[in-house]
């Protein structure tokens, strides 16, 4: 699995439009068909390709729980962490999962933060479809000299 922060996610985060502790943070699942775009592609509604409602998998995605931030001061890193997202049971094939900051309830609005590229379609068949979040947690930002 490939993990990609989208670029303009520094843009909204920098802008205020993103707070990680206390906003909706939501995973959502892509088909193949969805065409990333990591410069292009900063809201919502940049995506194309998500699941329906449908077979244990709810449109918008599911919201994240467990989410913590933390600094390590020897490293100079901030950690984003949540616990392992699951939708159990489902049958759903997803390719892609991008993580959106659902706070505004507004899908132009709502930034994307991250996509993780499982490289071919991971599938369930009325079992669980369990995303595991890295022992290091989602994202890491390191301070680098300016």
């Amino acid at each position: 699995m490939i993990t990609y922060v989208y670029p303009r996610f520094q843009l909204s985060a920098l802008s205020g439009e993103v707070n990680l502790a206390t906003d909706d943070l939501r995973m959502v699942l892509l088909t193949s068909s969805y065409t990333p775009d990591l410069d292009a592609h900063q809201h919502y509604d940049d995506l194309s390709g998500e699941l329906t409602t449908a077979d244990g998998y709810t449109a918008g995605g599911q919201a994240l729980t467990g989410v913590s931030l933390a600094y390590d001061s020897a490293t100079d890193t901030v950690w984003l962490d949540a616990n392992t997202v699951v939708w159990d049971p489902s049958s759903l094939t997803a390719r892609y999962a991008a993580l959106v900051d659902a706070e505004t309830g507004v899908a132009a609005t709502s930034p994307l933060i991250l996509l993780w590229d499982f490289e071919e379609n991971k599938t369930s068949d009325n079992s669980e479809f369990r995303l595991d979040v890295h022992a290091t947690g989602l994202l890491r930002v390191v301070a680098n000299p300016a």
